[in-house]
């Protein structure tokens, strides 16, 4: 009896380990389609506020008007935040968003060998980059008129916000932690409002950035680039010990 117990023992192992597999096997594919439908979403609901300037609401409609306006008392009660707003303006726009911060965002994730990771950050900020561009100018939406600092032709959408959207959602996903989660939101959030702030957008030119590059981000990470790290990291025992 006892040569009998210890073969329906493993096999009972065996067979648990086989239900965990397949329960773990089934929440990565159901990980990836919420992926995919929020992704493809955010990109519709960019593609339909860009639309909706190009049939010639542009800045005139009721939203955006006020939040110019709020922007203007702000300014006005809120003069500490120039400072910043000038320092995110530099941060996340021209060469220094284009050649600096990337590269050491790369650098920092390969050191830390998150090297999908990496790959994923410097895809999503390529993609995201040509987006940007390529909805400008099908677009042509024009910039608030009185602009406080100089930027390119084409209004809709935020590159400053698309950019930091990338940012802090790739990073955000890599670290997995409430607190990543806390710090990105508030970083797209203070990009958005100091784009705003400084009268070089439209509150919708940031929206449509964001949903844009949250569009990019989350249907690249459908493929599963931000866990391939951590997979790769696991000592090989770890199957052993599961299944023990």
């Amino acid at each position: 009896m006892v040569d009998d117990e210890v073969p329906r023992r493993v096999s009972a192992i065996r067979t648990g380990s086989a239900v965990v597999s397949d329960g773990r096997a089934h929440g990565r594919a159901h990980g990836r389609v919420g992926l995919v439908v929020t992704g493809a979403a955010s990109l519709v609901v960019a593609t339909a506020i860009g639309l909706v300037v190009m049939v010639g609401l542009g800045g005139e409609n009721v939203v955006d008007e006020a939040w110019l306006t709020l922007m203007a008392g702000m300014r006005e009660h809120a003069a500490w935040f120039m400072p910043i707003a000038l320092a995110l303006n530099r941060i996340g726009g021209g060469w220094t968003a284009a050649v600096v911060v990337p590269p050491l965002v790369i650098a920092v994730l390969l050191l830390r060998r998150r090297h999908w990771g990496a790959l994923l950050f410097a895809v999503a900020t390529i993609l995201g980059a040509l987006l940007v561009q390529v909805a400008k100018h099908a677009f042509a939406r024009e910039r608030p008129p009185d602009m406080i600092v100089t930027s390119d032709a084409g209004s809709f959408p935020s590159g400053h916000v698309a950019n930091a959207t990338v940012m802090a959602l790739v990073l955000a996903l890599l670290l997995a932690r409430w607190w990543a989660w806390v710090l990105a939101s508030l970083y797209v959030l203070t990009m958005l409002l100091s784009r705003t702030y400084l009268d070089v957008h439209w509150l919708s030119d940031t929206i449509g950035g964001a949903a844009l590059a949250v569009g990019v981000v989350l249907l690249l990470a459908a493929t599963g680039l931000h866990h391939r790290d951590d997979v790769a990291a696991k000592r090989p025992g770890d199957a052993d010990a599961e299944r023990t």
